[in-house]
Parts: C-alpha cells; structure tokens; sequence
C-alpha cells in the first residue's frame, strides 16, 4: 500500500546517475614513453581496482534514488511487528452530529451529550502525535487536522445548533481531509442518532474515503417522541390594514421508531410581536397532521413577525416548537379607476363595498378618462385601472408609462367602451414597449352557453392563491363574450378562455407591470362580475399590480443569508437578534450574514426599519430513524461498523498497526548517499587525484 502513490514517478531519476557516468567517460590518447614501461605491471593492478570502483559507486547512487522515489511515495506496511520502531500515526475523522434532532431529551441531558461523550472516548485512545478531525454536521467546510490536545478543546467547547444537515457533505470533507495528510492508520466515527433525512442525499463510498475502517456510533433515543410546528403559511398572501390576515398553522408528530402513538392534544397559540392573538386546540397523531387556521387584523403599516407555537413549551426538540412568519402590512392600497358613465362603478363597488379603506384596504375614485392625466402625474398611485375607457391622451399615456416604470400597476379592461386598436398600437408599446399584440373583434359565445376560465397558472402570484379552493373557484366565472388577441413571447398569459383566447395576459415594464383583462368591466359581457370569486379576483390583482410599500427582507431558514430587497441596498445595517442585543452588520450585494438562531429579527437603516423571521428546516422535526442496512448500502462496499457511545472509545484501539516506512527508506538512501561520498573520497586518494590511471 501506498500512501501517494504519484511519487513513483521519481524512479525515472535513477538514470540520471547512469547518464552521467556515460557522459562523463572519455578516452585518454595513448603516447609511448619508453622510460615507464618498467611501471606497467603496477598500473594493471591499480586499473583493475579503479574499474571495481566505479561501478561500485554508480550502483550505490542509483539504489539511492530509487529509495528517496519510494519512500516519499510512502510505502506501509500492513502487519509490521509490534517490537519494531515504525511509525504508527494515525488519523481519525469524527463527524459529530450537532442538528436540531439532536436535542432530544435524554435521561441526564440531551442525545448531542451522549455524542460529544462518545467522541471523546475516541480521542481518549489516541496518541499525542496522532491527528484529529472534527467535522460538525451543521459546518462541515470548518474542519481541518488538528492534534489531540486542541480536538479536546474544541470538542469540550461544541453545542448542538438549530441548524439541519445531512451526512454526506460532511463524507466529502473527510474525503478531501485525508487527501491531505499522511497517516498509515486512517479511520472515520460518524457519531448521530441515525435520523433518516440526514442520509437522504448521496455520500462518497467508503473506497472513496480511503479510510481502512468507517464506525458509526449510534447515540439515538428508539422510543423518542416529538411534536412541531411545520408550516405558518398565510391564506391571504396580501396583508393590508383594516383587513384581516388569515394564516394556517400545521403541527405535526413524530417518532424515532415510526409507530403511530395515541393522539396527542395541543393548543396552537398565535402572537404578533409578542402579544397573544388567538388559540386552537389540535388532536395529532403520527401521520395526520393537524392544521388550524388563525387570524388577526393589523391597525399600523409595518412588518409584524407573527408566531404559532405550542402552548406550554416544547413537546420533544427544543427549538421546533414555534413557527414564525414576517407579514409585511401595508397601508390601503390607493387606486384610480378610468371610465365613462358607470362602466367603473362595478369595479369601485368590488374593490371597496364598504365605501371606508379601513374595512378593504383599498381607498378608489373614480375620474374621467380626460383627467387621467393630471391624476396620475400628481404621484403616489397605487394602481390605475382602464374600465372599457376609450384613447387617452398624450398627457395620459406618458403618466401611465411612468407609473409603471417607477413600480406601479395598470390593469385594462377590454369592454365595448374600449379602443382595441389604440392600445395595441400605442398605450401597451408605449408602456411596456411589446408591439406584438394583436386585438380582434369581441366574439360571442355559443347560444346557450358561456365562456369559461381554463388553463389559470395558480403557480406563481398573482393567482397562486387560488390553488387553494377555498379562495374561490375561477372556473365558475361565466363571460358570453370575448376579443380574439394573439400574444408575442414578452406577455405571460395567466388564464384563457375555453375556446383558446387569452384571458387575463401580464406584461412587466421597469419596476411594475400591466394586466390586460380581456373582458368588459361590466356586465355586458357576462355574469362573471356576480360570481362569488370575482371579487377576490380583483383583489388579487390589484394587490399584485400595487406598488412594493418599502424594501422586504424574505423569511429564511437558519444557516441561510437573508437578502435586502432594494433598489440600492445598504452597506451595513444595524440588526436586532431574538436575544435583544443590537449588532452593526455589513451588507455584501444585499445579503445579511447566515443567521444561527430561529425567532424575529429587526433591521434598521437610514431611518427604515424592517423585520424577517427566521425558522429551524422542518425536516429536523421527523425523528424517524434510518436502518443499520440502508446506511450499510449507502456506505458500500467497504465494511462499517456499529457501536454505541461507549463502544466508541474502542476506536482507536481497534485501527490497524500499519507502520510508514517511509522515514526507514529515506533515512537509507541518505546513508547509501554518505557511504557512496565517503568511498569516493578514499578511492581519489590522499592527495585528491583519482586512483583511476590513464593509458600510456
């Protein structure tokens, strides 16, 4: 076996010696001298020394090389006897599990207890000149060689974190680890309570961590048990004041032997910065989670980071049992609606029945075309809506672009009042610069029937609420008639009719966007506008089409970098963790540092202040435990053992006694080296000329 194996290349050098002795050989020009025939036979004698000489010499050099070439390749040898003074070095890499599910509670602590135990009983079988790698799970990328006294140090100082991470990436590191260092005796300790998301992803074979055994210390609870909050996902994704802000919570249970258990009853709390909101009770049982639904009515334009969490504490890991989400309300939405007669009375009625911003969230009036104008330009729009309005003037269509481009919506209604050919000609070029639109005449649906919504793109906003049938069934909208229109590659279309036309169609300009709703904003065309999700339809759009109320920071999960959303994001920030402790951060191209803890974080600058949650990955919360057979088929085809926390210690004591004999080699070809030296001297003689004579 060899250590590195590429540095048998070096026995190419042994001809470098041979090389030279052949250059350097050169033939003397024979003269006669009469006088020195008598010394003839004391010449033979010294020639036939010199010629045992040389190749004596040239022999010892190459044998030299070629032990320097194989020594550094690091040769070992697999059974060397114990009385001989080889060394023995050896090199472990314990991969230490420090995830979320490893603050399960234990008899006398937690499992990560009984794992910096087991990895400590490794390292009490170790030599002061052997090498040590800890790889923690949740920052694999940290880990480097280090010796024993400083593992110590740093294992006594390790806690578990909140973090969730699979074993392989940190397999990857110890492989590359390895790659760097030379030991004969190599090992890897995967101590972990053998949670099964953590072996989901691929891993590197034990070949490929060139480790000669691979030992997995299972410090896993059989009979734990956990309950978790999993998801606070909103039920109205637009959070306005005055209006209510639903949000549906999910908890969950789970055990390590995966057995379904009695139900369990918990209460799921719901707070807003603190303050207690509203409560529910929930009966889980292992497999069927359960969901609530829980809401609140904002009173001020601000991120509130709202939480659902398990009333009375923890019910198994310590940090899964709150949610928490930020909802970013904002103030009414403040909208335009353009149009002649009483074509956009039906869209005002829809937007806000109640006549009062504080119950809808949406303060509308409604002007004449002729105004548009001067109302647009005046600023601080939210949204502009076209109901079936005829060509505007220039005065107009420059506002309209200019709403868009600063980050403002214009939605279009397609209806008889409207001029088909001036806004694919001029305002939608203009606005958001695509010609390519084509407008039709209106066409009728069929006696007797009506046209429906199909093909609705709930995958993304605006519409991706409606993927909830509980926010209302866009299928059920009825239209009897419809314009033709054919779209370029710049337009998304978001619903069609069910003869082919496109229905609801979105372009992006700048920083906003137009919708283009090919139908009339009464009810000439159809009944849809009396359909029961005809309304939250509007709604939808017209929050999606508003302008951003200031930058976001999205919710993350711990170990992530949370992002600015910002035109020109700061260069540093002052930011306030769950503990309450205020810390100036920098701002790298908008992105915060990776975050540690979960709970609420505010972040201020230049006179903003903004909020985002952070939350443990779900995936922790399944204690469900992997097979000793499924960890064996992943790790194959190399051997891997199974031991508990005291079986750990025994690691060590355990590896192989392979000796390098790589300092051996080298020490011998220095001696050969030395002798060759010392023997050429001697041969030179006394005086230093060669003992080697020249024919005569």
């Amino acid at each position: 076996m060899l250590l590195h194996p590429h540095f048998l290349w070096g026995l190419l050098g042994a001809a470098v010696p041979v090389l030279i002795h052949l250059l350097a050989r050169r033939r003397a020009r024979r003269v006669r001298f009469p006088s020195l025939r008598l010394l003839r036979a004391a010449e033979r004698k010294r020639r036939t020394l010199a010629r045992l000489h040389q190749p004596l010499s040239l022999l010892l050099r190459v044998l030299a090389v070629c032990l320097i070439a194989v020594g550094l390749a690091g040769p070992v040898a697999q059974h060397a006897p114990a009385w001989l003074p080889l060394p023995r070095a050896q090199a472990v890499a314990i991969l230490l599990d420090d995830t979320l599910s490893m603050t399960s509670p234990v008899a006398g602590g937690t499992l990560f207890e009984g794992a910096r135990s087991g990895a400590e009983g490794c390292l009490a079988g170790l030599g002061p000149n052997d090498r040590v790698a800890l790889i923690r799970l949740s920052a694999p990328d940290e880990a480097g060689w280090v010796r024993l006294r400083e593992a110590r140090q740093r294992l006594e100082a390790m806690q578990p974190t909140a973090s969730a991470a699979g074993i392989a990436p940190s397999l990857w590191r110890a492989q590359e680890l390895f790659a760097e260092i030379r030991a004969p005796n190599r090992a890897v300790l995967i101590v972990t309570d053998l949670q099964a998301g953590a072996w989901e992803n691929p891993a590197p074979t034990t070949a490929g961590l060139d480790a000669e055994r691979v030992v997995v210390c299972d410090v896993g609870d059989r009979t734990a048990g956990n309950v978790a909050v999993t998801d606070l996902a909103p039920v109205t994704p637009d959070e306005i004041v005055g209006r209510p802000v639903r949000l549906q919570a999910t908890a969950t249970a789970s055990s390590a032997d995966g057995r379904r258990g009695r139900p369990r009853q918990v209460v799921l709390q719901l707070q807003a910065d603190g303050r207690p909101l509203a409560a529910s009770e929930q009966g889980l049982r292992e497999g069927a989670p359960g969901v609530a639904q829980l809401s609140f009515v904002p009173s001020r334009a601000e991120d509130v980071v709202v939480s659902a969490g398990i009333a009375g504490g923890p019910l198994g890991l310590s940090l899964d049992d709150i949610r928490y989400r930020t909802a970013r309300v904002r103030p009414p939405l403040r909208i335009v609606v353009a149009a002649t007669g009483e074509d956009g009375r039906y869209v005002s009625t829809a937007l806000n029945p109640f006549g009062t911003a504080d119950r809808t969230g949406a303060r509308v009036r409604l002007v004449d075309p002729a105004d548009l104008g001067e109302e647009v330009a005046s600023g601080g729009l939210d949204l502009v809506i076209l109901a079936n309005c005829p060509a505007l003037d220039g005065s107009a269509e420059q506002a309209l672009a200019m709403q868009i481009s600063v980050g403002g919506g214009v939605l279009v209604f397609l209806g008889d009042g409207a001029d088909a050919r001036y806004l694919a000609e001029e305002l939608i070029p203009r606005a958001v610069g695509d010609r390519s639109l084509r407008v039709g005449v209106p066409l009728k649906a069929s006696a007797g029937e009506a046209l429906a919504l199909t093909e609705i793109d709930t995958t993304r906003r605006p519409l991706s609420v409606f993927a909830n049938p509980r926010a209302g069934d866009l299928g059920a909208l009825r239209f009897t008639r419809a314009r033709g229109l054919q779209v370029g590659p710049q337009a998304r279309v978001l619903a069609s009719f069910d003869n082919g036309a496109p229905a609801l169609v979105e372009w992006s300009g700048g920083k906003g966007r137009l919708v283009l709703f090919n139908t009339s904003a009464d009810e000439s065309w159809g009944r849809h506008i009396r359909a029961a999700a005809y309304v939250p339809l509007l709604h939808r759009l017209a929050a999606h089409l508003a302008r951003p109320a200031r930058p976001s920071i999205p919710d993350v999960l711990v170990g992530e970098r949370p992002v600015i959303r910002d035109a020109e994001p700061p260069r540093e920030v002052t930011w306030t963790p769950p503990d309450g402790e205020p810390e100036t951060v920098l701002v790298e191209d908008g992105a915060l540092p990776g975050v540690k803890v979960p709970g609420a974080y505010r972040v201020e600058w230049g006179g903003r202040a903004l909020a985002f949650a952070v939350n443990a990955d779900p995936r922790e919360s399944d204690l469900t435990r992997t097979t000793e057979a499924e960890i064996r088929a992943a790790l194959a085809p190399g051997p891997v053992t199974f031991v508990d926390a005291d079986g750990a210690g025994r690691l060590a004591a355990g590896l192989p006694e392979r000796a390098d004999l790589s300092t051996p080699l080298l020490l011998l070809a220095a001696a050969l080296l030395l002798f060759e030296s010392v023997f050429s001297i001697v041969r030179r003689g006394p005086e230093g000329e060669s003992t080697a004579s020249h024919p005569v």
